[in-house]
């Protein structure tokens, strides 16, 4: 049995990190990763450690909470079926943060697919193993492993051209 206080201590900074990269937007973060640990807590008598790790089931909570959430957005700004335009405002999220080296990387990732930020996020800021990530994303090790080498590529070079 997961003791829900150890939990909690354990993945909240790396859920919402995870969660904020993907989002870039604090106030929407801090809502999610709410909604993500209360489905935890209510589930977690449903975790099985023999179907894999604990911070993967974790974070598939939290990968599914984010893509929920997409989803309920996108319906709510449908209007008389027209479709409107639901990216963030990345330039006035960056525009709030004081690091110009910060500023310059959250641009890099708003730049990102959402899976390849899922990636970076999981790996850099939520500390994932690719082994981890694979099994979140449904994905293989090796293309795990590849696809982060080539974004990290990208954002080193993209740093570089900033002069960062």
């Amino acid at each position: 049995m997961v003791d829900v206080e150890s939990m909690y201590v354990e993945y909240f900074p790396k859920v919402y990190n995870f969660v904020y990269y993907k989002l870039l937007n604090r106030d929407q973060t801090d809502e999610l990763v709410s909604e993500i640990f209360v489905k935890a807590v209510e589930k977690i008598d449903t975790f099985d450690e023999s179907k894999g790790k604990f911070s993967t089931w974790v974070f598939t909570i939290a990968r599914n909470s984010i893509i929920d959430s997409f989803r309920r957005r996108k319906d709510n700004l449908s209007i008389d079926g027209d479709e409107i335009d639901i990216s963030d405002d990345f330039d006035m999220q960056a525009s709030l943060i004081k690091s110009e080296e910060r500023k310059k990387l959250h641009s890099l990732l708003a730049e990102l697919t959402q899976r390849e930020r899922s990636i970076i996020t999981m790996k850099y800021f939520a500390e994932m193993t690719n082994r981890e990530i694979a099994a979140t994303l449904e994905m293989k090790e090796s293309a795990v492993s590849m696809a982060a080498w080539r974004v990290r590529q990208r954002l080193r070079e993209g740093l570089q051209e900033y002069g960062v």
